[in-house]
């Protein structure tokens, strides 16, 4: 999306999309109202249904619009089995906020075949609307509509890669003029960019040609021809995009000022703003909602312990948060008081490579530890952490402070989100996984995080702790 109708057309975006399931809503129920109703479903003629239930369920609709960032990309689903999803993560987010706010705020007289009927309605509205939409956006740019000239700048298979890039999507709205080289002139491809030159030759370039925008995509260690590029295209009052090259890994990035400087920030984590609020108050709801359901289990527990092991019935560890900032997380006592001296001794028998210590028949756990862990009942005290702000629901496992010393400089940008009670590691093996498998599924979840990522580790997680797959 062309960034100057970028904000128009997310703003008309959401508002059509809630319009659609708004109106999906009222038609079911004038329908129902009307005696139009071959489904049989079940309504009471309750004031509720016309005011205040679609209300809340339109805030729900909005949450979930937001906080997927189906809104911020540069261009929604490229086909239609991608649109579905997209469609379908809308609607698994606005029916999760729609069952905590049922909880919250104890909306009654709601017929469940009636929500079941209005879900698969809005859900063949968002997949059809989103499709055309697509396709309408794709053939306006593909007959010039809306579109704006670039130039690339750059070499090597960056500068390939770019260019394909704007080749296989038109709907974004660049047409390619052509590419500069950087110390030479580009080479002619069939495949490839028509050739302007190279960079000495920008500036004729800039004044013979219409150019809206100028793309450097070159390998790193090339400050002084982007330098070269960035006055060139100050000269010519246009804007410069520098496609950063895969040593920067998966980041977003924006330019900020600082000062009376322009710095351009990169960030590990993708998501947006308010995903992360929305992200953090869930995270609150389902932690605070833990505590009070389970705190009879609680007290059960930190009596066994008390019963069968003594004091102290928590036990506390210094773990590496976000950023790398030091917290002590909370776990009930599943180990003789003498563990950490003994662990020396065990290192031998370490199961796990990298450096993390685990031991499958560990003798330093209690036979109440041993089921503790088997079932993920000494996880339980985190919830506290994660009310404190120390820990998310979902996110990387936090590592000892010791031992996360020691992770791989590859693996370091695990540490640029929350860490968290479940995660991918949690629900996909454990302690059958290597570390390296561990590192990278946390890497995954640094890139590819969302809140629907988030609801769908949380759904695997509760049988992964019923069938204690890889827990010991």
């Amino acid at each position: 999306m062309i960034k100057q109708h970028r904000r128009i057309f997310k703003l008309l975006r959401m508002a059509l999309d809630l319009g659609l399931v708004t109106g999906a809503y009222y038609g079911i129920y004038l329908a129902v109202r009307l005696g139009l109703n071959p489904l049989g479903l079940n309504m009471a003629y309750h004031p509720d249904y016309h005011v205040r239930v679609p209300a809340f369920i339109a805030v729900c609709w909005m949450l979930a619009f937001v906080s997927s960032g189906a809104y911020d990309k540069s261009t929604r689903a490229t086909s239609a089995t991608k649109t579905l999803l997209a469609a379908l993560k809308l609607l698994g987010l606005m029916l999760a906020f729609f069952m905590m706010g049922l909880f919250v705020f104890k909306v009654q007289f709601l017929s469940r075949k009636f929500m079941g009927v209005y879900s698969v309605l809005s859900l063949v509205l968002l997949w059809v609307t989103q499709s055309l939409e697509f396709r309408a956006l794709r053939w306006l740019r593909r007959t010039g509509f809306n579109t704006l000239s670039v130039a690339l700048v750059g070499e090597g298979p960056e500068l390939r890669e770019a260019y394909q890039v704007f080749s296989t999507h038109p709907e974004w709205g660049y047409r390619v003029l052509g590419a500069l080289g950087l110390s030479k002139a580009a080479e002619r491809d069939p495949k490839g960019p028509r050739p302007l030159g190279k960079l000495s030759d920008l500036e004729e370039v800039l004044r013979t040609r219409i150019v809206d925008e100028l793309i450097f995509a070159a390998p790193e260690g090339n400050s002084k021809h982007l330098a070269e590029a960035m006055e060139a295209a100050q000269l010519a009052g246009i804007p410069i995009r520098v496609i950063l090259s895969s040593a920067f890994g998966a980041t977003a990035t924006a330019v900020e000022a600082l000062g009376n400087k322009a710095t351009l920030v990169t960030e590990p984590d993708r998501r947006n703003p308010y995903g992360r609020l929305v992200k953090r108050v869930l995270d609150l709801g389902g932690a605070g909602f833990a505590v009070l359901l389970l705190s009879p289990l609680f007290v059960v527990l930190g009596l066994a312990i008390l019963l069968t092991m003594g004091r102290p019935i928590l036990f506390r560890q210094k773990r590496a948060g976000m950023k790398g900032r030091v917290f002590f997380l909370y776990k009930f006592r599943t180990m003789i008081p003498e563990a950490r001296q003994i662990q020396q001794g065990l290192a031998e028998k370490n199961e796990m490579s990298g450096p993390v210590f685990k031991v499958k028949n560990d003798p330093r756990i209690t036979p109440l530890g041993r089921f503790l862990r088997r079932y993920s009942l000494d996880e339980l005290p985190q919830f506290f952490n994660v009310l404190k702000g120390e820990l998310s629901l979902v996110g990387p496992r936090p590592l000892a402070n010791y031992e996360a010393r020691k992770v791989p400089r590859w693996a370091r940008r695990r540490y640029s989100v929350m860490p968290g009670i479940t995660c991918y590691w949690q629900v996909m093996g454990r302690n059958h996984l290597s570390f390296e498998q561990w590192m990278e599924l946390d890497l995954r979840y640094v890139d590819e995080g969302s809140l629907w990522t988030d609801l769908k580790i949380l759904l695997r997680t509760l049988p992964a702790v019923l069938f204690s797959k890889g827990a010991y």
